[in-house]
């Protein structure tokens, strides 16, 4: 097996070239989307100069990545030449199978293994000599071909969900009235935020006892840009909550206020309380409350918070802020079936991201079970 380390001509801005013609493929870790083992084409270019000056790939290699994401490897696609936060990993004798390959290099097996051959156990970035001390197991060439499918098979389940969930999440922060249902054509109108928001104020005593049951909701328990919860919530009476509380009912909206640039909120279907750093809203005269989630979604008032909010001090939005934002709205009916629309999205998203965690999940366990 060789293993060798990449190489960078330098200044590299005078290498890089953008006449397809003469250009070598300049490999760097942006030209792999999430999910992907393949390396088919490059964004950039290099002049035939500076091939001598890094190092040569062919389709069918194997690369690693050796810092800052390091341990990631991908099989070349197509000819071109890696710098020197790359591995070449090339199998003279072929006597690997490359997809068994390229799945044992990306198990913990490996992980693990670099941790203990490295210097106090902490890897920053790997090297041909880290990588050459390695032990990989070798079954016999149909065996691996048969591994190899069944892992390949599963990431491309995995990849299947991650497009979805990207698709969905992008259709989420599209911005109205470019789009329209059909068989709506009134105009939208504006409005503040003020005139169309209740920000509620109905602050309670958490150690009254009152709301020991209930879950208690705070920025920490809730996922950025995704209106989904972890499962860290607790109930009231097991937390030692000593200020007021705002009580929130099912289909209020939570939304964040401190730090706005992470993207806090949720459409719980229960009852609660929750933080002081959170408001509770809800919406009135004529404002649909899930237009009005969707509304927290979208990318325009995203800016708008994270604009106002950035001053001295830990950022955050304020409630003269907010009731000075206005946005676009339609009638009623077109409100409550846009807000039905987004709402049933997450339910997608929020669908898909299980499945995607599950079968990570599956393939991780199938790797430790099998490299141990």
């Amino acid at each position: 097996m060789t293993i060798q380390r990449g190489g960078s001509p330098r200044p590299i801005e005078n290498f890089i070239t953008s006449d397809d013609k003469i250009g070598i493929n300049w490999v760097k870790i942006g030209d792999v989307k999430p999910g992907e083992r393949y390396i088919y084409k490059t964004n950039e270019k290099i002049i035939p100069e500076g091939v001598k000056h890094s190092r040569e790939v062919f389709k069918g290699d194997l690369i690693l990545s050796n810092s800052m994401s390091f341990g990631r490897p991908y099989i070349m696609g197509t000819n071109g030449c890696i710098h020197d936060g790359w591995l070449l990993i090339r199998d003279d004798k072929n006597l690997f199978d490359k997809e068994y390959l390229l799945q044992v290099l990306s198990s913990n097996y490996m992980l693990n293994q670099y941790k203990k051959l490295a210097s106090g156990g902490v890897v920053n970035n790997l090297n041909s000599e880290l990588v050459q001390n390695t032990i990989i197991l070798l079954p016999k060439k149909e065996e691996q071909i048969k591994l190899g499918n069944v892992f390949q098979q599963i990431d491309n389940l995995i990849t299947l969900h991650q497009r979805n969930y990207i698709f969905n999440y992008l259709m989420m922060l599209m911005l109205f009235p470019e789009i329209r249902f059909k068989g709506f054509t009134d105009a939208w109108e504006q409005r503040k935020w003020i005139d169309m928001v209740n920000i509620s104020t109905e602050m309670v005593d958490p150690k009254s006892g009152k709301y020991d049951n209930l879950p208690h909701i705070g920025p920490g328990n809730i996922e950025s840009f995704t209106g989904q919860f972890y499962d860290n919530i607790k109930k009231v009476g097991e937390e030692n909550l000593i200020s007021g509380k705002f009580h929130f009912y099912p289909e209020d909206i939570i939304y964040g206020k401190i730090n706005p640039q992470l993207g806090k909120y949720v459409f719980p279907l229960f009852e609660g309380l929750s933080s002081a750093d959170s408001y509770v809203l809800n919406a009135k005269n004529g404002l649909n409350q899930k237009y009005l989630y969707t509304l927290l979604q979208t990318t325009d008032f995203y800016k708008y918070s994270v604009s106002v909010s950035m001053r001295s001090g830990m950022p955050k939005i304020n409630r003269d802020e907010l009731n000075a934002y206005e946005f676009s709205m339609p009638k009623g009916n077109e409100q409550q079936q846009i807000g039905a629309l987004f709402l049933e999205i997450d339910n997608l998203i929020t669908l898909h991201q299980r499945k995607l965690e599950k079968l990570k999940n599956i393939k991780t366990s199938m790797l430790n079970k099998m490299f141990i």
